[in-house]
């Protein structure tokens, strides 16, 4: 058994590995319209997987680094951020099937849904949230 510092330690490596190779274009994450995510019923019970999750993976929004490689869409950015204008235009724009098909569509490793985007992005404006330091 690893003890948990071993695990952080490991988990930290993991990811920095993972997100300098998507930032780099080393590997992609796919667009899913899948409900659950195959990756997370694939590691489900792994104690370096389940430490994982509680990084966000690459579900770092504001992180330059993957803002630069375009890692994020705009739809999912616009609903993180809370760009109310914007999503409005992009709506307007989009027949009903494109609609349910941006509704359901699910982004990175985490394979979030738009809902989540939403209630994600609220929460790390405020000011003593884990991940607040990234959109100041």
């Amino acid at each position: 058994n690893s003890s948990p510092e071993d695990i952080k330690a490991k988990v930290n490596k993991e990811i920095d590995i993972f997100l300098i190779s998507i930032a780099t274009g080393k590997i992609s994450i796919p667009v899913t319209y899948e409900n659950p995510s195959p990756l997370q019923k694939r590691y489900n019970g792994n104690s370096i997987y389940q430490a994982m999750i509680h990084t966000r993976l690459d579900y770092q929004p504001c992180y330059p680094p993957l803002l630069k490689a375009n890692h994020f869409s705009k739809w999912m950015l616009n609903i993180y951020l809370g760009n109310y204008t914007e999503f409005m235009k992009m709506i307007s724009n989009m027949s009903k099937e494109e609609l349910n098909q941006h509704l359901n569509m699910r982004e990175t490793a985490m394979q979030h849904s738009a809902l989540f985007h939403v209630v994600v992005g609220a929460m790390d404006c405020i000011p003593g949230s884990n991940h607040y330091l990234f959109i100041k």
